[in-house]
């Protein structure tokens, strides 16, 4: 008998066995088969940062072009996250995205979310799966009221077409940034909870593996 199951005998509160029914908690899982979240390493900084200051995935990101010190680096991957995994492929276990769940807002019930794809030519579900495995997370672990997306134009393939057409576009600044030598709207796009319950049910398949 552990110490754990000791105690509890001895000392445990009389409870008797729940209805069936009643309230069970379950935990989001952060794995389907097709692709499973693991949290940001220290030895993976450097791995992050080179896809962020070189090629073309660094200036589709974040920085877009810019290179910060190590420090400042640092600290700008943490600051306001609540939040962040990285995906890896469970058929060859290889990083494949980042997702990210920052700017927390728990009196409005709002946060922003964020998917960064580490290839461009990776045209599989797999990225698409790690993002719905992750808003199932988000919704699951906090009140979040909506969630929402600040996408570059030239980043919005990388959400599928059928996964676009489920968040609802807020706002659209017109030639909002410049990138790649010319300029690029900037798209506010959203997610409310009552239509991730739908959108949850619509993708079962992508988020728990099943068939």
């Amino acid at each position: 008998m552990s110490l754990a199951t000791d105690w509890t005998a001895r000392n445990g509160p009389d409870i008797e066995p729940k209805e069936p029914g009643s309230r069970v908690f379950f935990a989001p899982p952060t794995s389907n088969g097709i692709v499973w979240l693991r949290p940001i390493r220290p030895e993976d900084y450097t791995f992050l940062r080179s896809l962020e200051m070189s090629g073309e995935i660094g200036v589709r990101w974040r920085f877009r072009g810019s290179t910060p010190s190590p420090e400042q680096w640092i600290q700008s991957l943490w600051g306001n996250s609540l939040a962040q995994f990285i995906a890896m492929s469970a058929s060859d276990n290889q990083a494949i995205a980042m997702v990210s769940l920052y700017d927390a807002n728990f009196q409005d019930g709002i946060a922003s979310v964020a998917v960064s794809k580490f290839s461009i030519e990776d045209r599989s579900m797999r990225t698409m799966s790690a993002l719905l495995l992750f808003l199932n997370y988000s919704f699951t672990n906090w009140p979040l009221r909506k969630v929402y997306f600040d996408v570059p134009e030239f980043n919005l393939e990388q959400f599928g077409m059928a996964l676009k057409s489920e968040l609802k576009v807020e706002a659209q600044l017109k030639d909002h940034m410049f990138a790649a030598g010319r300029y690029w709207d900037r798209f506010t796009l959203s997610l409310f909870r009552e239509h991730w319950d739908e959108v949850k049910a619509r993708y079962a398949t992508l988020i728990d593996g099943t068939s």
